[in-house]
């Protein structure tokens, strides 16, 4: 587990990198799509995905097969 100020440090470098290059978007889905039925906790990643309109999910994660195609 990390610690507390390892996701700090994190999100500073998140916040950096939104500034410079406005690529990172937070969102807060209000909506739970239950699209992985295989790990239910890869969901909350998904969602905010799904909230985000990301065109891409990079991952080796063989669960988030079901967003292919998905639209």
């Amino acid at each position: 587990m990390k610690s507390p100020g390892h996701w700090q440090k994190l999100q500073k470098l998140f916040t950096v990198v939104s500034a410079a290059h406005g690529t990172i978007i937070r969102v807060n889905p209000a909506f739970r799509f239950q699209t992985i039925p295989a790990d239910p906790d890869d969901n909350a990643f998904a969602d905010c995905a799904i909230a985000a309109h990301a065109d891409f999910v990079l991952t080796d994660d063989s669960d988030y097969r079901t967003l292919r195609n998905a639209g």
